[in-house]
């Protein structure tokens, strides 16, 4: 490890409701066949109940092999820890994190969320500068999979944070506490600015750290 380096957990989750896509996706069905797109209360909840079971199947059945596909692209000083999963009714909060000797490689971090899609760089457009004895890095969140309407629907939440242990000078978190000897930083970025075309609008990361 460089003796200017450091180390941190990066931890990055998604937060997605699948209601609207189901409730989509049963009206699009009945269009199709001719049918009135008015759905019923107790269609939409066997629908709901539905989705969510094959959810839960899904991620047991996928997890194994997401996580295979990163550990074969982790750059060296990058460990992938079990990805984690929670669902509340039809709200799925995904977690992805790793521990890293360096923060610089920050930018050639590669994502998987299903089995199957190609890997994405959810920090490809941070810096991470080291300068005047500190390490500055800033980034625009990634738009986590807003490629298509049906995920503009779906998208709630993003949160990303950092484990820490060298002192932190300046950041713009939205929370930070201490984690052990270091510190937790974490930033939150809800749905609306996910689905923001706009940069100004999009929110910020920063963060200026000792060396």
């Amino acid at each position: 490890m460089s003796p200017a380096a450091i180390p941190a957990t990066v931890r990055i989750g998604t937060v997605s409701d699948m209601a609207p896509l189901v409730e989509k996706t049963l009206r699009d069905v009945a269009a199709l066949g001719g049918g009135a797109p008015e759905l019923t209360d107790e269609a939409l909840e066997a629908a709901r109940a539905r989705f969510a079971e094959e959810l839960d199947q899904t991620f047991a059945a996928g997890a194994a092999e997401v996580e295979q596909s990163m550990q074969r692209t982790l750059p060296k000083g990058v460990k992938l820890l079990p990805l984690e999963a929670s669902r509340e009714g039809l709200v799925v909060t995904s977690v992805t994190t790793f521990e890293v000797d360096d923060l610089r490689v920050l930018p050639i971090l590669q994502m998987a969320f299903e089995p199957g899609q190609p890997r994405r760089r959810p920090f490809e457009a941070f810096t991470v500068t080291v300068e005047d004895g500190a390490v500055t890095i800033e980034g625009m969140p990634p738009p986590m999979a807003l490629e298509g309407p049906e995920d503009e629907l779906r998208a709630q939440a993003l949160r990303l944070a950092l484990e820490i242990e060298v002192p932190v000078l300046e950041s713009n978190a939205t929370s930070s506490r201490r984690a052990g000897d270091g510190t937790h930083l974490e930033w939150r970025f809800d749905g609306a600015q996910l689905r923001a075309r706009s940069a100004a609008d999009r929110g910020w990361v920063q963060a200026r750290l000792q060396r």
